[in-house]
């Protein structure tokens, strides 16, 4: 079933991303394409939340939020614990580093320094500029899977 709904969900936003302007994925310049990164954005955090809930790691869609290390308008985060704390992720589609941030309040900046950063490599990234799901989900699996064996 989870696969089922992954797959579902990353074609969402892949369909949403390939709607994006390609110079300006993550900087969309008017109110439509901010809106298509968030549904994009989301969709992919649902993928990625269904591939780790397949796998046992509990995770979650948080809320928008910028990532004050890139340049981009606001996207969705997944809400997950690493090594103990509560953490958010900016789900940045087509980006290959993902960066784990202390939990904010809720409606509250992204304030704090990374306390984990994952860099996918640039095989991670298809020639289209997309970043799969499945890649994402085995990156944080093994962060998250490894966090709580060893905290």
């Amino acid at each position: 079933m989870a696969v089922h709904t992954a797959q579902a969900a990353e074609a969402a936003a892949r369909s949403w991303w390939e709607r994006l302007p390609a110079d300006a994925r993550l900087t969309p310049p008017d109110y439509g394409g901010r809106a298509a990164l968030i549904v994009c954005s989301t969709a992919l955090t649902e993928a990625v939340v269904a591939l780790l809930d397949e796998r046992g790691v509990r995770t979650g869609v948080d809320q928008v939020r910028l990532d004050p290390a890139v340049p981009s308008d606001e996207v969705m985060a997944l809400a997950a614990t690493h090594a103990g704390r509560d953490v958010v992720i900016p789900m940045l589609p087509g980006q290959p580093t993902l960066r784990l941030y202390p939990r904010p309040e809720p409606r509250t900046d992204i304030a704090d320094d990374p306390v984990a950063t994952i860099d996918l490599g640039p095989k991670a990234v298809k020639s289209d500029g997309w970043v799969p799901a499945a890649v994402v989900a085995d990156a944080l699996h093994t962060a998250l899977a490894s966090s709580v064996s060893a905290g």
